[in-house]
């Protein structure tokens, strides 16, 4: 490619190629600007649907000021082949970055999302949404800080949506459902649409760079519990339960994430086991075994009364007393096959205890 088509730019040798440029490392020959740049051309620039979005990308990034999100410090578009010229991110993408050394750690990979997640609230809040957010799309700079780059497939609200005919765009492991082809029914894109992809990401991470169709993260071979063995675990598939969801209406919006992020990463970091028999709680007195449904009653209801398993006794059996001092208790138990520690839990009062049942 000759120097004169990117004017003072010379060009040192190729980084990346996407769908609608190849992206170049470049230098200023002036030296009025010292270090090496990422410089984004145009490939066809004779499809005007193409050079629309292209234009799209500049003003979406320029729009949002947040020091996560990739910085561009050129743009020339009214010329023969469009370009502009962004911070080069020596610390290439995410997906380069090789999944397997976020497996299983929590910990690294909230250092990496919650800042893109922040960015892109920012960008929520301008109306901007992403929507082909993935590992290629996270780059790094020299000194480890995630940055959110490729606004190529962006939706500004208000403005034009630029799509190429109906097909799907961006990765179809990461995409939200909204985006793929024939599926438009399932509304415009929005936060969630990012909020979606978001939580595939997590997933990838955590996973060591796995990836599924749909929303088929519990499904067999998929389940972190059973990847990484351990069923605090859980506490990710309830979160992805409300990031990768079919129908938009039904994920968090890009805000909440956040919040629920952290408050995850604290439950994991902590070796808190969610309240899900079904996931296999390991013993917390043992270690070893996993606890069963032992017995539960209500002593208002007696149809709930009932043992688990072998268990054919009922309250009092356990040493609870009478009923009493204990009239209008509704109890639950479990207990470890291994060393029969029990668990026991009162459920009057409480807000939430429907995992019992699950």
């Amino acid at each position: 490619m000759a120097r004169e088509a990117f004017g003072k730019w010379k060009v040192l040798g190729t980084i990346g190629e996407g769908g609608q440029a190849q992206v170049y490392r470049v230098v200023d020959s002036t030296d009025q600007t010292p270090g090496q740049f990422a410089l984004k051309p145009l490939r066809n620039c004779a499809d005007e649907t193409l050079r629309n979005r292209f234009e799209q990308e500049v003003s979406a990034t320029l729009a949002i000021e947040h020091p996560n999100i990739l910085r561009i410090y050129e743009s020339e578009l009214a010329v023969d082949r469009p370009y502009y010229v962004a911070e080069y991110c020596e610390g290439e993408s995410l997906d380069k970055a090789e999944a397997g050394r976020f497996f299983g750690d929590i910990r690294r990979a909230t250092e990496v999302l919650l800042p893109v997640i922040d960015a892109l609230i920012a960008a929520h809040e301008r109306r901007v949404y992403h929507r082909d957010v993935k590992p290629a799309n996270i780059l790094f700079r020299r000194d480890g800080t995630p940055v959110l780059g490729d606004f190529g497939i962006c939706r500004m609200e208000g403005g034009v949506p630029h799509t190429l005919s109906d097909r799907a765009m961006g990765s179809r492991h990461f995409i939200a459902p909204e985006m793929e082809a024939g599926r438009h029914h399932l509304g415009e894109p929005s936060d969630r649409t990012d909020v979606y992809s978001l939580g595939k990401v997590l997933y990838w991470m955590l996973s060591g760079g796995r990836v599924f169709d749909r929303e088929d993260h519990r499904a067999p071979g998929n389940s972190l519990v059973e990847l990484l063995r351990h069923p605090k675990w859980e506490h990710i598939h309830l979160l992805l339960d409300k990031m990768i969801v079919e129908k938009p209406q039904g994920r968090l919006h890009s805000h909440q994430v956040e919040e629920v992020l952290t408050m995850v990463q604290e439950l994991v970091e902590g070796n808190f086991a969610p309240l899900k028999p079904s996931a296999g709680i390991q013993c917390r007195f043992c270690g070893i075994g996993k606890y069963e449904k032992f017995a539960a009653w209500d002593f208002n209801d007696p149809s709930v009364s009932k043992p688990y398993g072998n268990y054919d006794g009922n309250a009092r059996r356990v040493g609870l007393g009478t009923t009493s001092g204990t009239d209008g208790t509704d109890i639950r138990v479990l207990r470890c096959p291994n060393c029969g520690h029990v668990e026991l839990f009162q459920f009057t009062g409480t807000k939430n205890h429907g995992w019992w049942n699950e």
